[in-house]
């Protein structure tokens, strides 16, 4: 799933934080046949406004009709589609490994993926890869081999490069 492609859009919402804002933003994607990919929000640098990131597969529909909707509704402060912008991206995995009680070749997968161990136990390793999505993707498939107890990853979150995607 990471990098937008096809008819996937990475968009940057701007929106004040309201109760429900969240629900309004799914609600109006999923009325129009849009479907989300992932989504994160947070606590944005204008205060009382959080900074909602999404990925949205528009489907057979124009990409620019993602924005315009998203642009109708109430809370929203600003749309940007970062698609073209080539964004700065980040993501966070945490996945939890099952060892036999040696987990050093786990320990040194990790390390060569730029990950870090956040938790260890006799038989499990948790670990934590942060990044550009796809370099996350390919630390995911070295760790692959290994046994997966658990999965979770924060989806993406993205700003425009220096000059990008102002006002978009």
């Amino acid at each position: 799933m990471p990098g937008v492609t096809g008819t996937s859009r990475m968009i940057s919402v701007l929106v004040e934080d309201r109760p429900a804002v969240l629900q309004r933003i799914t609600n109006c994607l999923g009325r129009r046949g849009f479907q989300l990919q992932s989504c994160s929000i947070g606590q944005a640098a204008t205060d009382g406004c959080l900074r909602v990131t999404l990925r949205v597969d528009v489907g057979g529909q124009p990409p620019d009709q993602v924005v315009k909707q998203l642009r109708r509704l109430v809370d929203v402060v600003e749309v940007i589609d970062l698609t073209a912008t080539t964004p700065v991206e980040w993501e966070t995995t945490l996945i939890k490994l099952g060892h036999d009680g040696d987990p050093s070749a786990i320990v040194r997968e990790i390390t060569t993926c730029r990950g870090q161990v956040v938790d260890a136990s006799a038989t499990t390793i948790t670990a934590a890869l942060s990044g550009d999505p796809l370099l996350v993707d390919a630390g995911l498939a070295r760790l692959n081999s290994f046994q997966i107890l658990d999965l979770a990853r924060s989806g993406p979150v993205a700003v425009a490069r220096h000059g990008a995607g102002q006002g978009g």
